[in-house]
């Protein structure tokens, strides 16, 4: 299933406000370069890994799939043809 929205890059952050309750403002710096090469990183990082662990799920379904496939599809058809021949009899 696909996003309905492209993903948008997080905005790079130039100040930082803080207005406390009793009305003090703390002013914060902008990010450094390397703060904002890690954001940026992290950007990419996250969905590649969640795209890595969609694909070892898939690939370990199909080689469960394909080593127990014979155990769930011959034995059943078998058993109901067995089961079958009572009526026809």
């Amino acid at each position: 299933m696909l996003p309905a929205r492209a993903r948008q890059t997080p905005r790079i952050i130039q100040t930082f406000d803080l207005i406390t309750p009793d009305g003090q403002i703390h002013q914060f710096p902008k990010p450094t370069w390397l703060q904002r090469v890690g954001m940026w990183l992290h950007s990419f990082a996250e969905p590649a890994i969640q795209m890595a662990v969609v694909l070892g799920l898939i690939y370990a379904a199909g080689v469960v799939g394909r080593d127990f496939g014979h155990l769930a599809s011959d034995p059943c058809q078998i058993r109901f043809l067995l089961w079958a021949r009572q009526f026809v009899a």
